[in-house]
């Protein structure tokens, strides 16, 4: 079966890609027979095929804007929103026809300096990447045949990022960056032959959710924004690196978790009965949606998971643990640390214990016309403060049970994860 490893593009936010990488040869699953990418990832791709995995970590352990660029971007310029719009394209052109864009002679230098045409050559490992060819938009695929005579420059045009950067021209023609057509090359992958992949994305929207969560397809995507394709701050480098490497882990069912990082661990009982409560819940909120707005609204909370972890089901263990990502995100937790599941939940409950207590100030004493105006000033964690208030002790009502189906339901879920974290802390 060929296994095939396929990265996105999206400039300095590579170093995802590097940290997944550590994780894969960790874990001794690089056994790949194609690499094809777009971009960055086709760089990144080239040092794999290589087999130059120092490299790779001595690049983005080192990286900075002067070993890539000198002088600055166009104030206007924003990459994603001219890949995204591609009509936006023309008007670049002509904006920028004139202009050589900023000058990328060091990354040409340091693209220089990673290919190694004899061993790209020698390696088992089968490449392909993607440019566009300028002006015509018409997509071009390298393939290692291609490689042999020009592969430097077929890697300086896939990351062409016009009008940033300037359009390469060569003796082939002239070529763009193969992000404006396809910035993460699946298809090109499975044009090779590939029955197994495993895909490595840069955006936390998933350039091609048709292929997240099928089978043969491992692809490993940010649970959270990225940030700048140009942003080269080591924090920012290190993050990434993090992030990648937990990604994959839990990928790989080494580690647990949807958005936050957890070890390997002994899913809680409570899941299941808190699933299945979600799901009355659920229940519920169809009835009171139809009474209230005469809307059917089949699985409020279950499809609003669903699409902020872009997957097409949910399992228990997934929904639960997507859950718990925004309770962190309402704490304010740090997605980078590998944590321990019993201590969270030790942190979760300590941070919402007030809310536990009989004499819990739900709100203060105001006239009936002025409340609706108060729970405005709320943000969410007061609002779930409230609710777990009332699940513990239902005669002190602030929010009606209507009120909380129609206006609150998500809110209501994480509360009533809390609450049963505080019935089932020994679990």
């Amino acid at each position: 079966m060929k296994k095939a490893l396929v990265l996105a593009g999206g400039g300095t936010r590579g170093s995802y890609q590097y940290g997944a990488v550590k994780a894969l040869l960790e874990l001794e699953e690089m056994d790949f027979d194609i690499i094809t990418g777009t971009s960055i990832g086709a760089l990144n791709g080239t040092l794999l095929v290589q087999r130059d995995y120092q490299a790779m970590a001595d690049m983005w352990h080192t990286l900075s804007v002067d070993k890539i660029i000198k002088g600055k971007l166009p104030a206007e310029f924003n990459l994603e929103s001219i890949i995204n719009e591609r009509n936006l394209l023309p008007h670049f052109f002509k904006t920028y026809i004139k202009e050589k864009g900023v000058d990328n002679s060091p990354f040409i230098e340091l693209l220089n300096k990673l290919y190694n045409s004899e061993k790209f050559a020698a390696s088992d490992i089968d490449f392909g990447c993607v440019t566009v060819g300028n002006m015509s938009l018409n997509p071009i695929y390298v393939d290692k045949h291609m490689m042999k005579e020009h592969g430097a420059d077929w890697l300086i045009a896939t990351a062409s990022c016009f009008p940033a950067f300037p359009v390469h021209s060569f003796s082939e023609g002239e070529f763009i960056d193969g992000g404006y057509f396809d910035n993460l090359p699946i298809d090109l992958a499975l044009r090779k032959g590939a029955e197994e992949l495993t895909v490595i994305d840069l955006s936390d929207e998933p350039h091609h959710s048709l292929y997240v969560a099928r089978p043969h397809i491992r692809y490993i995507f940010p649970q959270t924004p990225t940030g700048s394709f140009l942003d080269f701050s080591p924090e920012s480098l290190r993050r990434l690196e993090t992030l990648g490497y937990n990604d994959t882990m839990k990928s790989f069912h080494v580690y647990d978790g949807a958005a936050y990082t957890f070890r390997k661990m002994d899913i809680p009982s409570y899941f299941d009965r808190y699933y299945l409560n979600c799901l009355m819940t659920e229940t519920k909120i169809r009835t009171a949606m139809m009474l209230v707005q005469k809307i059917r609204s089949e699985s409020r909370i279950y499809d609003r998971l669903r699409e902020q972890m872009h997957l097409p089901s949910l399992t228990v263990e997934q929904f639960c643990f997507g859950i718990i990502d925004d309770i962190l995100k309402i704490l304010d937790y740090d997605m980078q640390p590998v944590y321990d599941f019993r201590t969270v939940q030790k942190d979760i409950v300590e941070a919402f214990a007030p809310a536990a207590s009989a004499d819990y100030d739900m709100m203060p004493s105001l006239k009936l016309k002025d409340i609706k105006e108060y729970v405005q000033t709320l943000d969410q964690k007061g609002i779930v403060m409230r609710i777990i208030h009332q699940n513990l002790f239902p005669e002190d009502i602030v929010f009606k049970e209507n009120m909380i189906l129609t206006v609150y339901p998500f809110e209501q879920a994480l509360a009533d994860m809390v609450t049963m974290m505080m019935k089932n802390q020994e679990e």
